[in-house]
């Protein structure tokens, strides 16, 4: 299958929203369906590998296992290490427990089902877990499980009847995501069935092309179309909306619109819409989307962690800055390095450090979990018991006709009364005004009533007597 710039700056229209969506700039409220771009393209260029592989009578499990392991595996690893590193001397040891056991779910491919059962991806505390964002490359990784044989079943023994299998597939796909959306909207986005239809999307096309048009015209119509459908899906669909379902059909269409738009023709050029998207400054975002996408959500979650209060512009073009400079060196000295023909990266080597990986990182997760987060590395923590009697239903819980917008901080936060200073803070979901388990964290004494997440520069970053609040029995949490 032959390069195509345009599909490298497609990448970068699907990552630059959703970095930028991450980081709480409010003008793409739809930025996340980024990631929607991303599963077209995938289905798209994977289904062309496995294609020429059967064309060439080369189809091998192991040869597609080995470039994916390539391609995946060692930016995935650097990024998980960094991670690591920055959660050992920042996160508290409930939360450090929680991120243990990411990890181990996040190097064995099934984040998504570990956070489809641990956290909403559009609550607040999300921005709290590091390593949420992996959740879509398990859900990629479980399509690869069973995308090469299929395809190598259907060319084999169905006459390469491609869309005879994977259109009612598709459909049926398409159908559970939209009925998930009412029924279970947490599985709906996060799981694969409500997703396999955007990755069949991409197959079919690349799979079964649909001619090209005739007139030059129809073609721009075509990619204006595509942009079209994914700049309203950035602007219009938001985090309070149905989705995927209905909703994913923007993103989802309009990338197979560019992409069946950009195919090369030698008797016309390109239309606009590919010309644009091969723009060298679109394709050098576009090369290293994979490790800007991989970086940009762990700064923002430990720079989110560290403040516990919305970012403003400076810190926003900071993190930005950061992530760029992070991903570029990741493509450079992490991505490249196993893309080229070297002794390291034939395929024994490939496999044998793709298992070396997965059992550190897995032995490391495991350990951060049974070690309960390891409580030592702060000396001074503890965790105690308070009962604060009267839980001011209706005004700290929503209740019935209570709305999330009337909760007030300041009504629902102790800020006297004890020994030492803390805070206890709850974060209400953004979708469901429901109240996420708590987070505690040290506060400075400011002399007002409103609490403020900051670290005592005179103690080295800890404040004395660091405590945890440890909630009744049969209390609601807050």
């Amino acid at each position: 299958m032959n390069y195509r710039r345009d599909i490298d700056g497609l990448r970068a229209v699907a990552v630059l929203p959703v970095v930028l969506f991450h980081f709480g700039v409010s003008a793409i409220p739809g930025g996340f369906t980024g990631v929607d771009i991303f599963f077209v393209i995938s289905g798209y260029l994977i289904s062309g590998s496995l294609l020429d592989d059967l064309e060439r009578g080369q189809f091998s499990i192991g040869r597609f296992y080995w470039r994916r392991a390539r391609r995946i595996l060692p930016a995935l690893t650097f990024v998980i290490l960094l991670a690591s590193i920055a959660a050992w001397f920042i996160l508290l040891p409930s939360d450090l427990h929680e991120f243990s056991l990411s990890v181990i779910a996040a190097a064995t491919f099934w984040s998504n089902i570990y956070f489809w059962r641990t956290t909403n991806y559009f609550s607040i505390d999300a921005e709290l877990r590091p390593l949420l964002h992996t959740w879509s490359l398990s859900v990629e990784e479980q399509y690869y499980i069973f995308a090469p044989i299929l395809l190598y079943l259907i060319h084999r023994y169905v006459s390469k009847r491609w869309l005879t299998v994977l259109l009612p597939m598709a459909v049926g796909s398409f159908a559970l995501a939209v009925i998930a959306t009412s029924l279970a909207p947490t599985a709906g986005f996060y799981l694969l069935p409500t997703r396999i239809w955007e990755l069949a999307l991409g197959a079919m096309l690349m799979l079964r092309k649909p001619p090209v048009p005739a007139g030059r015209l129809a073609v721009e119509l075509i990619g204006l179309a595509g942009f079209a459908l994914i700049a309203f899906g950035f602007v219009m669909i938001s985090d309070s909306d149905p989705f995927p379902g209905y909703n994913a059909l923007f993103p989802c269409i309009g990338t197979a619109l560019l992409i069946y738009a950009g195919q090369d023709n030698a008797d016309r050029p390109a239309p606009v819409a590919t010309r644009v998207l091969r723009l060298a400054p679109l394709v050098w975002v576009g090369l290293i989307s994979y490790s800007l996408y991989l970086v940009h959500w762990p700064i923002n979650s430990f720079v989110h962690y560290l403040s516990l209060k919305t970012v403003g512009v400076p810190t926003i073009v900071a993190m930005t800055v950061a992530s760029f400079a992070l991903a570029a060196f990741s493509w450079k000295y992490i991505e490249q390095p196993f893309r080229q023909k070297r002794a390291y990266t034939a395929p024994l080597p490939i496999f044998a450090f793709s298992a070396t990986a997965i059992a550190l990182l897995c032995a490391g997760g495991l350990a951060g979990a049974l070690g309960n987060g390891f409580p030592q590395r702060f000396p001074d923590f503890s965790t105690e018991r308070i009962r604060v009697g009267d839980w001011r239903n209706g005004i700290c819980f929503n209740e019935n006709g209570t709305r999330i917008e009337d909760w007030n901080l300041a009504d629902c936060t102790r800020t006297t009364g004890f020994a030492t200073d803390v805070l206890l803070r709850r974060w209400p979901s953004r979708n469901t005004g429901q109240v996420s388990p708590p987070a505690t964290r040290p506060r400075r004494q400011t002399g007002n009533s409103r609490p403020q997440a900051r670290r005592d520069p005179q103690h080295d970053g800890v404040v004395p007597k660091r405590t945890a609040l440890r909630l009744p029995e049969g209390q609601p949490s807050c």
